[in-house]
């Protein structure tokens, strides 16, 4: 079963702006995390991802510290190309896509 990790994401964003993460984002309904690190060489921006480089970095690194600082196990999908990501996204998370 998969989650919408938007909610989780938020919470641990919180202390960076003098906020305590809410004990409810510590309830844990996922058995694994994955996230892909920033990837500098093929980053770019546009409307919907504003972020640039260094502020992505910075993102990740509040999410990777968080999830694990909540007890959740993260994946760190590989750099490859979109069809290597693919298969091993379905071979991790025992999907069959």
């Amino acid at each position: 079963m998969s989650f919408d990790r938007a909610l989780r994401d938020t919470a641990i964003v919180l202390p960076s702006l003098g906020l305590p993460i809410p004990a409810a984002a510590r309830i844990t309904p996922y058995t694994r995390v994955v996230l892909l690190a920033p990837w500098p060489e093929i980053h770019t921006t546009d409307r919907e991802r504003r972020h640039d480089t260094a502020q992505a970095i910075a993102e990740y690194d509040a999410l990777h510290a968080g999830y694990h600082a909540l007890g959740y196990p993260v994946t760190i999908t590989p750099k490859a190309s979109v069809a290597d990501r693919i298969g091993w996204l379905s071979q991790t998370l025992s999907l069959d896509l």
